[in-house]
Order: C-alpha cells, then structure tokens, then sequence
C-alpha cells in the first residue's frame, strides 16, 4: 500500500482512519510531518527563590527587553543569569494570587488583584495611584485592568471589589486613574453575561475579556461614546484561565469547558476535534483555571500546559498544537509556568561557561534561536523554580499507529518503512495485532530498526495490524510504508 502522511495525535478518531495516531509520548508537530519532542535544558540562571506565579519577557521602544518573574513576596528580574530583586520596598504578601505582566513605552506593569497596579521604568516597581486588578493588557494608548478592586488604591472612587468591573488609564498616561471625559480615563461593569472575568487579552486594535461561559470583543470608540465599547460575542464559550489564551497575532487559541477554539475576533470555532474527548478526559477539571499556554513564534507551536486527573494539583502534562497544519502532539512535563526567555547568546569567548567540551553541546539546529544573542526562546520554569529552555535533545519518545487492514481479508505484513526525514539513532517496533478490530491483545516481539535502511522487516499475518515506535534522540517523520500481501479471505 502506499505512505500513508501521519494526521499527528488523533485519538479522537475511528481507529481505522489512515494516518491516524492513537497514543503518543513526547511526539510533537513539524512542519513537514512529526518530531521527537525537546527535552528541557537548564540555563544560566539560579532557581528562583520562591514558586513563580507569573512571568513575562517584556520589550521596551528601544527594542531592549526586560524579564521578570514574581510570586507570594517578590518580583525579581533576571539579568546575565542572574535574579535581581525589583520589588517595591515593603515586598508582597499576594498569597496564591497570579502575577500578570505588560510593557506600556517603557514602563513596565504587574498587576495583582492583591496589589494596586506595579510600575518599574528601569528599577524597582513601586505603587501607582491605581486599581488593584487581576489583569492587565495595552492597547490603543492604554492600559486596560480588568476583574477590579478600588479600595485601598488611593483612587477617588469606591466601586469596591467587582470582578466584573473594567478600568482603563488616561490615555497615554499610566499615571492617570480618575474618571474623566477629558482623558478618556474609564470604568465600566461587565454584566451582560454572568460570572467573574476570567481573562484579559489584545487582539489587534482591539481587547477581548473572557469570562467562563462568555466573551466580549472591546473596541475603542472615543470619550463622547464611553471610550470603550464592549460588545457580547454570540455563544456560550469562554475560558476560564487567562493564561490558557494564547496570541498567535492574527487570532487567540483558547480551551473552554469542553472544546478548543480559535478566535479572530468575530466568532470562535472549534479546532480540538481530533483530541477534544481525550483531553478533557485527562484532565483534572477543578484545576483548568491554571492551564497556561506558550506560543512558540519560530516553530509555529503552541504548547498547553495542564493538570492531569493525577497530577495533584501541578501542570504536569503539555498538549502541543501547530495551527498551520492542524496537528496535534503531547510533551508531558512537570513544569509551574511556560515562559519565554532572552539569553545572551553563545560565543567563542564564553563557551566554556557553559559547557566542559564540545560533545556536551547540545543537539540544537544551528539556526536556532537558542544561539543568537537576545532571541526569545521558549522556556519553562520547572517546579524547582529554575527556567529552562525548551531547546535540549530529545529523549526518549513513542507514537502508535491506528489499524492498517480489513474485516473480512487476513493480510501478511511483511515490512514496514516510516519515511524518516531525520532518522533516530536507533528505534524499536512493536507489531499489534488481531483477527477482531475491537479487541487488539496480542502483542509482538519489539523488532531493532534496520541501520542501514531505517526499516521494520517482519512476518505476521492478521486482519488487524498496528504498530508501535519507541526511541530516543532527534527524530521527524512524515508518514509510514505498510508492505503487506493477501493471506486470503475467510
């Protein structure tokens, strides 16, 4: 029969579609086909001294950038693989509140709906005469807060605490929180659907709130107008983590309470069908409020990470998803947030710095960002608090196929050829296989991959075939050759 393209992970799907992946570890989309997951690689910098509960890589207008993560006590910056406390001078006492970040010119923000706003223009972050907010984005000249509380901000109002609520600055001035016609500072409640805002994010021109079941499309609309118009979007779906949005530029990918979306801005529709039952059976759905995602702009991909049913209470597992061909890959790891991070690049002069010899140097593509000075790169913090870069070589990774054959014909399988693009070290494979497509018990021999042609010879014969990989190291393929012949019919 000929190759067939691997759809990617489609456990959702009859297991007889051709292509069809069903179980997968550490198998992620390429551009062309399939790759072996990265594995993480520590950088320069220490752990931080306590769990992060917000991080951000922020670019001021003369390109430079700022990277900060923060938790219960502290915001700290990270400087030449170094961590630099840069909170205000009583700290913070924020308990298991998350930080979020945004860059307004040069200022740098943190809001945390246990804290009025943070501002940092270049050193610590002190208060502004602010609302404490659990959002925060820039758009349009402001900076817009959202799920509120006034009291105790200094501000001359005292809406109290609303997680309905919306604010936005003066415009051009971040300084500036008193309602006003004259600088377009606002506020306004966001009641048209119910429940908290649970999201914040920029599209555009334009800012979109996230409620659990709902979502509204803001717009600038001038101060005779209100400022700000929020428009509800038809449909019963939202998100509710804010960290779960995730901004490709030209529109967000989000999971709801029971499907994955992208939206452009005028509706949302559904992109999960391959995986959707899987996930959200796997997931732990009292904790969905911590999935975060990362948009990793180089490779295309996005990454979510998410609590498992038996992760007690950690992200411990990662769905990757590439909206250019619709694929989809798993790369479970323990991790307490997805980050992108600068490094300052490697050079003659500092290699060994980094590594002893050169056959410690990783396994990465010489055009990868990892190796140009100030590139983001992906990244995560671990859970014990220190950032790694998503850029080390792949260990160890599987994928099994869906069923390759027949109700009534038996076939003899007698080789099959995965079309490497980058061909593992080494790589087993283990035949499955059955007379009756519903129940596949019986289970091969692990066969070695052939080092000269990359290929799996076998003899079986059967109505039913499938076949598992396992390996480790780099490795992309873009589909599998079953060579099989009649073994008769019943």
């Amino acid at each position: 029969m000929p190759m067939q393209p691997l759809l990617g992970f489609t456990p959702d799907v009859e297991a007889t579609t051709p292509g069809a992946v069903v179980d997968c570890a550490q198998f992620i989309p390429s551009l062309k086909g399939m790759k072996a997951a990265p594995s993480n690689m520590a950088t320069a910098f220490p752990a931080l001294s306590e769990a992060a509960q917000g991080a951000a890589l922020l670019v001021r207008l003369d390109g430079s950038v700022r990277f900060f993560a923060a938790g219960p006590t502290k915001i700290q910056e990270g400087i030449a693989g170094a961590w630099s406390n840069v909170s205000r001078g009583l700290g913070y006492s924020v308990g298991a509140n998350r930080w979020r970040f945004a860059q307004f010119g040069n200022d740098s923000l943190a809001a945390n709906k246990s804290a009025v706003l943070q501002r940092s223009t270049g050193a610590a972050f002190a208060d502004l005469v602010a609302p404490k907010s659990s959002f925060c984005e820039v758009v349009a000249g402001f900076v817009i807060l959202a799920d509120c509380n006034d009291s105790g901000s200094g501000v001359g109002t005292a809406f109290g605490d609303q997680p309905n609520r919306w604010w936005c600055s003066a415009i051009n001035d971040v300084t500036s929180w008193s309602p006003s016609l004259a600088t377009q500072c606002a506020s306004g409640l966001l009641v048209d659907a119910p429940g908290p805002i649970r999201g914040l994010r920029r599209l555009g021109a334009n800012v979109v709130v996230y409620k659990d079941n709902s979502i509204f499309i803001g717009t600038y609309v001038g101060a005779q107008a209100g400022v700000w118009r929020f428009d509800l979007v038809p449909g019963d779906i939202g998100c509710a983590s804010n960290e779960a949005v995730v901004n490709i530029g030209t529109a967000h990918l989000f999971i709801g309470d029971d499907d994955f979306y992208a939206f452009d801005g005028s509706r949302p529709v559904p992109i999960g069908a391959p995986v959707r039952q899987w996930f959200f059976n796997r997931l732990d759905k009292t904790l969905r409020y911590t999935i975060a995602g990362m948009y990793d702009k180089t490779s295309g991909l996005v990454w979510w990470f998410y609590p498992s049913t038996a992760s007690q209470g950690k992200l411990d597992s990662a769905i990757v998803y590439d909206p250019r061909t619709s694929r989809w890959g798993t790369a479970d790891r323990n991790v307490e947030l997805p980050i992108q991070i600068v490094l300052d690049g490697i050079t003659y002069d500092n290699l060994g710095s980094f590594y002893s010899t050169y056959e410690d140097l990783p396994n990465v593509a010489y055009d990868s960002p990892f190796w140009v000075a100030k590139s983001p790169v992906p990244a995560v913090i671990g859970t014990d608090h220190r950032p790694y870069t998503l850029a080390g070589t792949p260990g160890a990774w599987s994928f099994k196929t869906g069923l390759y054959g027949d109700d009534q014909a038996v076939s003899l399988v007698k080789r099959v050829n995965p079309r490497w693009v980058t061909r593992p070290p080494a790589a087993n494979m283990t035949s499955l296989f059955t007379m009756d497509e519903g129940i596949m018990t019986t289970t091969g021999v692990p066969i070695a991959m052939s080092a000269n042609s990359g290929r799996f010879d076998i003899l079986r014969s059967a109505r039913w075939h499938a076949f598992k990989f396992d390996g480790s190291g780099s490795m992309e393929i873009v589909g599998i050759t079953v060579t099989a012949q009649d073994g008769g019919q019943e």
